[in-house]
């Protein structure tokens, strides 16, 4: 049984994988965004976070209910004092996790846009957008 187990073990090891990805779509983001309507798509994807962001009831606890205006009698789910800091961001690491995955995709957006082969009259509104949108995701 031994003897079985070294040569099955054997044969994986000798066999072994790699970790080279293999791609097997013919759209790239080096070659993808060469339409207003392909860039578009890209826009789109950049306000995917807000959702995740507003959806998510950290963002309101962070926000609302930290403030004077409500009280929460239970300090375990609410925290109603303010008590963030960077040992225990609380509800302010989800709003910075969906925050910066927003900032990352309009950066990405930006690089392609501006190597889109569109002219300059298309790709100011699309750019205008992603800027503003990466904006507001470093407001929040």
């Amino acid at each position: 049984m031994k003897k079985i187990f070294l040569v099955i073990l054997s044969v994986i090891a000798l066999v072994g994988g790699t970790l080279e990805e293999q791609v097997f779509s013919n759209s790239k983001p080096e070659t993808y965004y060469q339409t207003i309507e392909q860039c578009r798509t890209g826009v789109n994807g950049c306000y995917t976070p807000l959702r995740d962001l507003y959806k998510n009831g950290d963002y309101f606890e962070a926000c609302e209910v930290a403030a004077d205006l409500i009280y929460h009698n239970s300090d375990s789910y609410y925290d109603a004092m303010c008590n963030y800091t960077q040992s225990q961001p609380r509800f302010g690491t989800t709003i910075w996790n969906y925050s910066f995955v927003g900032v990352m995709r309009c950066n990405a957006m930006v690089a392609a846009i501006e190597r889109s082969p569109l002219d300059e009259a298309e790709k100011a509104p699309l750019m205008a957008e992603v800027v503003i949108l990466r904006a507001f995701y470093y407001y929040i």
